[in-house]
């Protein structure tokens, strides 16, 4: 098997000089029709319910006067893995005193070498109670889970990969213990670097479980799929792709930014619309966090 490359860790290192907080330069390519359904899962699972068709029912949601979430770190059996793995979850403000909602929820993948707090790291949580709290975003469950080892770096997709274990470990083990909506449209996935080519590899093969899709300097050039795992394979040999699909690069990571913008392009031949954002920056936290409320306000609006 073709292994992600371990060269990837001195060129993150090496790109930590600081950058400026980004400004969103969207090249924006018309959105998509609603998409079609069909795969199923990499072996057997408990079924979420089939996507709903058209436009989604929507939950309703009661007057909220909390102004914050919580945030609740906790483990879910691994199912690849024999381990517990550790998760965090933001539960949106309110979540506690309204037991009758259910409510969308947003995975977040890691970069590399970080762990389940990466994204935290990045002012997440602070976005999410200003845009939910104050900014009248609807709310929304959102995950956090390690990427153990050596799944995260040493597999590419199929049986015993990260990919069995987010579809056959964290997704069941959310839709058991919180109130979601356990349908494609209502979930998204987003990652980052190394999480941000898993997020597109999962996504891209599974539109029935995954309605958003969201890679931020996902590290396609220093990626080496078997071919059925390879996101440019992947686009073009569906019967099915996510609705929804974002891509960020910044001006300052060139060694990545390339394979990038290539992708988008093969998106745009294949007939995929998404939304590629070009900011200033390098492949750095401090990029990341500029373009975080960007990344976040696509997912709420591929809800409404």
């Amino acid at each position: 098997m073709k292994r992600f490359v371990g060269a990837l860790m001195p060129l993150l290192l090496l790109a930590a000089c600081g950058t400026a907080q980004a400004h969103r330069l969207v090249e924006s390519i018309p959105k998509a029709t609603q998409p079609a359904v069909g795969r199923t899962p990499l072996a057997p699972v408990e079924p979420s319910p089939a996507p709903t068709q058209g436009e989604p029912t929507p939950t309703l949601i009661p007057a909220c006067e909390e102004r914050e979430g919580t945030l609740v770190a906790t483990h879910y059996p691994g199912a690849v893995v024999e381990m517990e793995v550790p998760v965090q979850v933001y539960l949106p403000p309110c979540y506690a005193g309204d037991v009758s909602s259910r409510y969308p929820v947003l995975y977040l993948l890691h970069g590399y070498p970080h762990d389940e707090q990466h994204w935290l790291g990045l002012g997440l949580q602070e976005h999410l109670d200003r845009g939910i709290g104050s900014e009248g975003w609807p709310p929304f469950l959102v995950v956090m889970p390690l990427q153990p080892e050596p799944l995260f770096t040493q597999s590419d997709g199929g049986p015993g990969s990260y990919e069995q274990e987010f579809l056959e470990g964290v997704i069941p083990f959310i839709d058991a213990t919180y109130r979601t909506v356990p349908e494609a449209w209502a979930r998204a996935l987003a990652g980052i670097s190394r999480g941000g080519v898993w997020a597109l590899e999962i996504g891209l093969r599974h539109a029935d479980r995954i309605g958003t899709l969201a890679a931020l300097s996902p590290a396609l050039v220093h990626n080496s799929p078997r071919p059925a795992y390879d996101p440019f394979v992947i686009a073009g040999a569906q019967e099915a792709y996510p609705a929804h699909i974002f891509l960020s690069a910044g001006d300052g990571e060139a060694v990545f930014r390339g394979e990038i913008e290539r992708f988008s392009e093969h998106l745009q031949r294949e007939g995929l619309s998404h939304e590629f954002l070009r900011h200033p920056g390098g492949h750095t936290e401090a990029s990341w966090a500029g373009v975080l409320d960007q990344v976040l306000s696509f997912v709420v609006d591929s809800w409404q």
